[in-house]
């Protein structure tokens, strides 16, 4: 069961948290959605709720192998669509101007 309270950036193979403790699991107060998963008191990874809540995660979990790829992938997963909608949100700001001819 999902229990919120946080997280810290990993690499390939799980940040080398394998036999870590998830010590704490935290909304993130920029991404409505998004928890941020603390591994021994390290921001790990920042997935969706949904992957979250998937996974079982609570404070206190040891992180096993197969746990620590399935999170890396969601961090991956959140990280993208996070990129997208700010890809979006800046390419939608921009308006083209017509410019008057200039006259020589």
């Amino acid at each position: 069961m999902f229990s919120p309270a946080g997280g810290w950036g990993g690499g390939g193979d799980g940040g080398g948290c394998v036999g870590a403790t998830i010590s704490a699991l935290v909304p993130d107060a920029r991404r409505a959605g998004a928890v941020k998963v603390e591994v021994d008191g390290r921001l790990m990874w920042t997935v969706t709720r949904e992957a979250a809540e998937r996974e079982g995660l609570r404070e206190g979990q040891v992180i096993e192998e197969p746990l620590a790829g399935r999170l890396e992938g969601a961090a991956d997963e959140e990280a993208a669509v996070r990129t997208d909608r700010k890809s979006t949100r800046l390419n939608s700001s921009h308006t083209d101007i017509s410019r008057m001819p200039s006259s020589a």
